[in-house]
Protein backbone atom coordinates (compact mmCIF):
# COMPACT_ATOMS: atom_id res chain seq x y z
CA UNK A 1 0.00 0.00 0.00
CA UNK A 2 0.86 3.73 -0.83
CA UNK A 3 2.72 5.38 1.86
CA UNK A 4 0.29 8.65 3.06
CA UNK A 5 2.59 11.76 3.34
CA UNK A 6 1.50 13.64 7.02
CA UNK A 7 3.07 16.94 7.82
CA UNK A 8 2.25 17.72 11.74
CA UNK A 9 1.68 21.18 12.96
CA UNK A 10 1.68 21.80 16.68
CA UNK A 11 3.95 18.80 18.43
CA UNK A 12 1.91 19.62 22.18
CA UNK A 13 0.38 16.73 23.77
CA UNK A 14 -2.10 15.40 20.86
CA UNK A 15 0.35 16.03 17.96
CA UNK A 16 3.31 14.35 20.06
CA UNK A 17 1.12 11.05 20.87
CA UNK A 18 0.15 11.27 17.30
CA UNK A 19 4.16 10.96 16.43
CA UNK A 20 4.38 8.26 18.91
CA UNK A 21 1.96 6.07 18.14
CA UNK A 22 2.84 6.38 14.78
CA UNK A 23 6.50 6.60 14.75
CA UNK A 24 7.39 2.71 12.95
CA UNK A 25 3.81 2.74 10.90
CA UNK A 26 5.68 1.73 7.81
CA UNK A 27 2.26 3.27 6.33
CA UNK A 28 2.69 6.60 7.60
CA UNK A 29 5.68 8.87 5.85
CA UNK A 30 6.34 11.73 8.18
CA UNK A 31 7.23 14.70 5.91
CA UNK A 32 7.59 17.36 8.67
CA UNK A 33 7.27 19.07 11.73
CA UNK A 34 6.18 22.51 12.90
CA UNK A 35 6.07 23.90 16.30
CA UNK A 36 7.34 27.94 17.09
CA UNK A 37 7.50 26.98 20.68
CA UNK A 38 9.63 24.05 20.48
CA UNK A 39 12.99 23.52 19.51
CA UNK A 40 14.54 20.42 18.06
CA UNK A 41 16.52 19.67 21.08
CA UNK A 42 13.29 20.29 23.26
CA UNK A 43 11.13 18.06 20.78
CA UNK A 44 13.81 15.35 21.08
CA UNK A 45 13.27 15.43 24.84
CA UNK A 46 9.67 15.53 25.36
CA UNK A 47 9.20 12.53 22.26
CA UNK A 48 11.17 10.41 24.31
CA UNK A 49 10.28 11.22 27.95
CA UNK A 50 6.90 11.35 28.71
CA UNK A 51 5.34 12.53 32.02
CA UNK A 52 2.33 10.25 31.59
CA UNK A 53 3.05 7.41 28.96
CA UNK A 54 6.34 7.02 29.88
CA UNK A 55 10.00 6.34 27.86
CA UNK A 56 10.50 5.35 24.54
CA UNK A 57 13.79 3.92 22.53
CA UNK A 58 13.53 6.16 19.54
CA UNK A 59 16.89 7.02 17.28
CA UNK A 60 16.61 11.07 16.95
CA UNK A 61 19.35 13.67 15.32
CA UNK A 62 19.74 16.71 14.43
CA UNK A 63 21.21 16.56 11.29
CA UNK A 64 20.71 20.65 10.62
CA UNK A 65 18.79 23.78 11.82
CA UNK A 66 15.86 22.60 9.80
CA UNK A 67 16.19 18.77 9.73
CA UNK A 68 16.33 15.95 11.81
CA UNK A 69 16.42 11.94 11.57
CA UNK A 70 13.86 10.32 13.06
CA UNK A 71 14.89 6.05 12.40
CA UNK A 72 16.82 7.08 10.02
CA UNK A 73 14.23 9.06 7.93
CA UNK A 74 15.19 12.77 7.36
CA UNK A 75 12.18 14.80 8.32
CA UNK A 76 12.28 18.47 7.55
CA UNK A 77 12.09 20.34 11.80
CA UNK A 78 10.61 24.22 11.51
CA UNK A 79 9.41 26.58 14.16
CA UNK A 80 7.74 29.11 12.12
CA UNK A 81 4.41 30.87 13.69
CA UNK A 82 2.16 31.47 10.50
CA UNK A 83 0.62 28.92 8.55
CA UNK A 84 0.93 30.63 5.07
CA UNK A 85 5.06 29.83 5.99
CA UNK A 86 4.81 26.47 5.45
CA UNK A 87 5.25 24.32 2.96
CA UNK A 88 4.21 21.46 3.76
CA UNK A 89 3.98 19.16 0.39
CA UNK A 90 2.19 16.57 2.57
CA UNK A 91 -1.29 14.05 1.48
CA UNK A 92 -2.57 15.78 4.81
CA UNK A 93 -1.77 18.43 6.75
CA UNK A 94 -2.79 17.33 11.02
CA UNK A 95 -3.17 20.83 12.77
CA UNK A 96 -2.81 19.70 16.13
CA UNK A 97 -1.94 23.48 17.63
CA UNK A 98 -5.00 24.36 19.48
CA UNK A 99 -4.88 27.39 17.82
CA UNK A 100 -8.32 28.44 16.65
CA UNK A 101 -8.03 32.02 15.83
CA UNK A 102 -10.38 33.13 12.79
CA UNK A 103 -6.97 34.15 11.01
CA UNK A 104 -5.39 30.70 11.70
CA UNK A 105 -8.16 28.87 10.82
CA UNK A 106 -8.61 30.85 7.67
CA UNK A 107 -5.13 30.06 6.48
CA UNK A 108 -5.25 26.20 6.65
CA UNK A 109 -8.32 26.60 4.90
CA UNK A 110 -5.70 28.76 2.74
CA UNK A 111 -3.15 26.68 2.56
CA UNK A 112 -4.76 23.84 1.77
CA UNK A 113 -6.63 25.39 -1.08
CA UNK A 114 -3.11 26.36 -2.78
CA UNK A 115 -2.68 22.71 -2.82
CA UNK A 116 0.45 22.49 -0.40
CA UNK A 117 -1.84 19.95 1.04
CA UNK A 118 -4.22 17.37 -0.27
CA UNK A 119 -6.71 17.39 2.46
CA UNK A 120 -5.73 19.28 6.31
CA UNK A 121 -7.15 17.69 9.49
CA UNK A 122 -7.44 20.23 12.65
CA UNK A 123 -7.99 18.30 15.73
CA UNK A 124 -10.32 20.88 17.44
CA UNK A 125 -13.55 21.53 16.86
CA UNK A 126 -13.73 25.53 17.57
CA UNK A 127 -14.48 26.01 13.53
CA UNK A 128 -17.22 25.18 11.41
CA UNK A 129 -15.94 22.82 8.99
CA UNK A 130 -17.80 19.36 9.09
CA UNK A 131 -16.35 16.67 11.58
CA UNK A 132 -14.96 12.89 10.88
CA UNK A 133 -15.90 10.64 13.33
CA UNK A 134 -14.98 7.10 11.56
CA UNK A 135 -16.90 4.62 12.16
CA UNK A 136 -20.05 7.05 12.46
CA UNK A 137 -20.27 9.40 9.55
CA UNK A 138 -17.12 8.84 7.21
CA UNK A 139 -19.98 7.19 4.71
CA UNK A 140 -22.15 10.41 4.38
CA UNK A 141 -18.92 12.66 3.81
CA UNK A 142 -17.79 13.01 -0.13
CA UNK A 143 -14.37 14.23 0.82
CA UNK A 144 -14.98 17.32 -1.71
CA UNK A 145 -13.94 19.29 0.59
CA UNK A 146 -10.79 20.10 2.11
CA UNK A 147 -10.40 21.05 5.25
CA UNK A 148 -11.96 18.62 8.20
CA UNK A 149 -11.45 18.32 12.09
CA UNK A 150 -11.21 15.37 14.39
CA UNK A 151 -13.80 16.30 16.61
CA UNK A 152 -12.84 16.71 20.30
CA UNK A 153 -12.10 13.22 22.74
CA UNK A 154 -15.66 14.25 24.43
CA UNK A 155 -17.19 14.00 21.44
CA UNK A 156 -16.01 10.86 20.06
CA UNK A 157 -16.57 9.38 23.27
CA UNK A 158 -20.48 10.25 23.56
CA UNK A 159 -21.07 9.81 19.53
CA UNK A 160 -20.53 6.10 20.09
CA UNK A 161 -23.00 5.81 23.09
CA UNK A 162 -25.78 8.17 20.98
CA UNK A 163 -24.86 6.46 17.67
CA UNK A 164 -25.53 2.77 19.45
CA UNK A 165 -28.59 4.02 21.12
CA UNK A 166 -30.29 5.66 18.12
CA UNK A 167 -29.88 2.76 16.09
CA UNK A 168 -32.79 1.66 18.23
CA UNK A 169 -34.52 4.22 20.40
CA UNK A 170 -35.49 7.88 19.65
CA UNK A 171 -33.84 9.92 21.77
CA UNK A 172 -35.90 12.48 23.16
CA UNK A 173 -33.44 14.58 25.87
CA UNK A 174 -30.32 13.90 27.87
CA UNK A 175 -27.28 15.59 29.29
CA UNK A 176 -24.13 14.97 29.58
CA UNK A 177 -21.67 15.58 32.04
CA UNK A 178 -17.79 15.13 31.49
CA UNK A 179 -14.87 15.18 34.31
CA UNK A 180 -12.17 16.15 32.39
CA UNK A 181 -8.13 16.28 33.05
CA UNK A 182 -6.74 19.44 33.56
CA UNK A 183 -4.49 20.80 30.15
CA UNK A 184 -1.52 23.32 30.03
CA UNK A 185 -3.25 26.14 29.96
CA UNK A 186 -4.48 26.09 33.51
CA UNK A 187 -2.64 27.34 36.76
CA UNK A 188 -1.16 25.48 39.66
CA UNK A 189 -2.18 28.35 41.91
CA UNK A 190 -5.26 31.12 42.05
CA UNK A 191 -4.09 32.95 39.20
CA UNK A 192 -6.09 36.35 36.92
CA UNK A 193 -9.06 34.92 34.52
CA UNK A 194 -8.11 33.06 31.53
CA UNK A 195 -10.05 35.74 29.15
CA UNK A 196 -10.59 33.60 26.01
CA UNK A 197 -12.57 31.47 27.60
CA UNK A 198 -15.90 31.39 28.68
CA UNK A 199 -16.07 30.58 32.40
CA UNK A 200 -13.18 33.09 32.90
CA UNK A 201 -12.42 33.48 36.32
CA UNK A 202 -13.27 29.97 37.08
CA UNK A 203 -10.55 28.77 35.16
CA UNK A 204 -8.06 30.88 36.40
CA UNK A 205 -8.31 28.72 40.10
CA UNK A 206 -6.09 26.16 41.26
CA UNK A 207 -6.52 22.96 39.58
CA UNK A 208 -5.35 21.01 41.85
CA UNK A 209 -7.22 22.29 44.85
CA UNK A 210 -10.88 22.18 43.10
CA UNK A 211 -13.23 20.69 40.63
CA UNK A 212 -13.87 23.24 38.57
CA UNK A 213 -17.08 23.84 36.82
CA UNK A 214 -16.96 24.64 33.08
CA UNK A 215 -19.01 25.25 29.77
CA UNK A 216 -17.87 22.30 27.21
CA UNK A 217 -18.15 22.62 23.59
CA UNK A 218 -19.23 18.68 23.65
CA UNK A 219 -23.09 19.05 22.30
CA UNK A 220 -21.82 21.80 19.62
CA UNK A 221 -19.84 19.39 18.04
CA UNK A 222 -22.56 16.28 18.50
CA UNK A 223 -24.58 18.41 16.55
CA UNK A 224 -22.27 18.58 13.99
CA UNK A 225 -22.49 14.40 13.72
CA UNK A 226 -26.23 14.48 14.50
CA UNK A 227 -28.15 16.91 13.55
CA UNK A 228 -30.64 18.32 15.78
CA UNK A 229 -29.27 16.96 18.76
CA UNK A 230 -28.28 20.13 20.37
CA UNK A 231 -32.06 20.66 20.89
CA UNK A 232 -32.24 17.31 23.22
CA UNK A 233 -29.15 17.32 25.07
CA UNK A 234 -27.70 20.16 27.53
CA UNK A 235 -24.06 19.57 28.51
CA UNK A 236 -21.31 21.23 31.06
CA UNK A 237 -18.30 19.72 32.46
CA UNK A 238 -15.87 20.04 35.63
CA UNK A 239 -12.09 20.27 35.10
CA UNK A 240 -10.57 17.85 37.65
CA UNK A 241 -7.12 17.55 39.53
CA UNK A 242 -5.69 14.39 37.66
CA UNK A 243 -3.36 14.42 34.51
CA UNK A 244 -5.17 11.72 31.74
CA UNK A 245 -8.49 9.90 31.06
CA UNK A 246 -11.17 11.17 31.13
CA UNK A 247 -14.88 10.46 32.66
CA UNK A 248 -18.36 10.75 30.87
CA UNK A 249 -21.78 10.44 32.61
CA UNK A 250 -25.24 10.31 30.09
CA UNK A 251 -28.22 10.35 30.76
CA UNK A 252 -30.91 10.04 27.72
CA UNK A 253 -34.79 9.67 27.65
CA UNK A 254 -35.79 7.68 24.86
CA UNK A 255 -39.45 6.94 23.62
CA UNK A 256 -39.87 3.60 24.18
CA UNK A 257 -39.51 1.25 27.77
CA UNK A 258 -35.92 0.40 28.02
CA UNK A 259 -35.09 -3.11 30.04
CA UNK A 260 -31.11 -2.97 30.98
CA UNK A 261 -30.31 -6.88 29.71
CA UNK A 262 -31.34 -5.39 25.99
CA UNK A 263 -29.59 -2.42 26.39
CA UNK A 264 -26.23 -4.14 27.51
CA UNK A 265 -27.19 -5.99 24.07
CA UNK A 266 -27.39 -3.51 22.20
CA UNK A 267 -23.95 -2.63 23.22
CA UNK A 268 -22.18 -5.63 22.56
CA UNK A 269 -23.57 -6.44 19.43
CA UNK A 270 -22.32 -2.58 18.26
CA UNK A 271 -19.21 -3.25 19.96
CA UNK A 272 -18.67 -6.29 18.13
CA UNK A 273 -19.12 -4.30 14.75
CA UNK A 274 -16.94 -1.36 15.64
CA UNK A 275 -13.31 -2.07 16.29
CA UNK A 276 -11.56 0.01 19.27
CA UNK A 277 -15.21 1.51 19.41
CA UNK A 278 -17.06 0.30 22.51
CA UNK A 279 -15.82 -1.30 25.24
CA UNK A 280 -18.15 -3.15 27.98
CA UNK A 281 -16.54 -3.29 31.52
CA UNK A 282 -17.35 -5.41 34.33
CA UNK A 283 -14.71 -5.50 36.51
CA UNK A 284 -14.36 -2.75 39.10
CA UNK A 285 -11.76 -0.31 38.13
CA UNK A 286 -10.73 3.37 38.51
CA UNK A 287 -9.79 5.97 35.84
CA UNK A 288 -5.89 5.48 35.59
CA UNK A 289 -6.52 2.06 34.57
CA UNK A 290 -8.09 3.31 31.63
CA UNK A 291 -5.15 5.16 30.77
CA UNK A 292 -3.61 3.82 26.94
CA UNK A 293 -7.20 2.38 26.54
CA UNK A 294 -7.52 2.68 22.46
CA UNK A 295 -11.85 2.62 22.99
CA UNK A 296 -13.59 5.59 22.45
CA UNK A 297 -15.60 4.49 25.70
CA UNK A 298 -15.43 2.20 28.41
CA UNK A 299 -18.76 1.82 29.71
CA UNK A 300 -18.95 0.28 33.11
CA UNK A 301 -21.88 -2.46 33.43
CA UNK A 302 -22.23 -1.64 37.05
CA UNK A 303 -23.02 1.77 36.15
CA UNK A 304 -25.93 1.37 33.45
CA UNK A 305 -28.94 2.38 35.50
CA UNK A 306 -32.40 1.68 33.85
CA UNK A 307 -35.99 3.51 34.88
CA UNK A 308 -38.22 3.19 32.62
CA UNK A 309 -37.70 4.79 29.46
CA UNK A 310 -34.22 6.82 30.76
CA UNK A 311 -30.58 5.36 31.25
CA UNK A 312 -27.49 6.51 32.35
CA UNK A 313 -24.37 5.21 31.29
CA UNK A 314 -20.93 5.96 32.72
CA UNK A 315 -17.92 5.55 30.92
CA UNK A 316 -13.98 6.36 30.52
CA UNK A 317 -11.79 7.26 27.53
CA UNK A 318 -8.19 8.48 27.51
CA UNK A 319 -9.21 11.51 26.24
CA UNK A 320 -4.72 11.70 24.81
CA UNK A 321 -3.99 7.97 23.44
CA UNK A 322 -7.86 7.00 22.35
CA UNK A 323 -8.84 10.03 20.92
CA UNK A 324 -5.69 9.96 18.86
CA UNK A 325 -6.55 6.64 18.07
CA UNK A 326 -9.60 8.18 16.77
CA UNK A 327 -7.50 10.66 14.42
CA UNK A 328 -5.11 7.19 13.46
CA UNK A 329 -8.73 5.92 12.07
CA UNK A 330 -9.58 8.83 9.82
CA UNK A 331 -6.01 9.36 8.38
CA UNK A 332 -5.78 5.82 7.26
CA UNK A 333 -10.00 6.21 5.79
CA UNK A 334 -7.69 9.47 4.00
CA UNK A 335 -5.07 7.06 2.97
CA UNK A 336 -7.57 4.17 1.23
CA UNK A 337 -9.35 7.83 -0.51
CA UNK A 338 -5.95 8.75 -1.85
Amino acid sequence: MKKIKVFVNGLGRIGRIFVRQNINNQEIDFVGFNDPNISIDNFFYLLKHDSIYGNIEIDLKKKSKKEISVNGKVIKYSMERKVLDLNPKSDIFIDSSGVGSLNHILNIKKLTIEKKTKYSLITNDINDFPSIIFNINEANISLKKKVYTSSICDTLSAASIIDCIQKDYKILSGKIITLHPFLSYQKVTDSPEINYLKDAFVMGRSVINSLLPKSTSVVYSLNKIFSGINKKIDCMSFRVPTSIVSCGIMDLECDKILKKNNIIKILKDYSRNKKDFINLIEEPLSSIDYKKSPYAANIEVKWIFVRKNRVQFVYWYDNEWGYVNGINKIVKYFQDKL
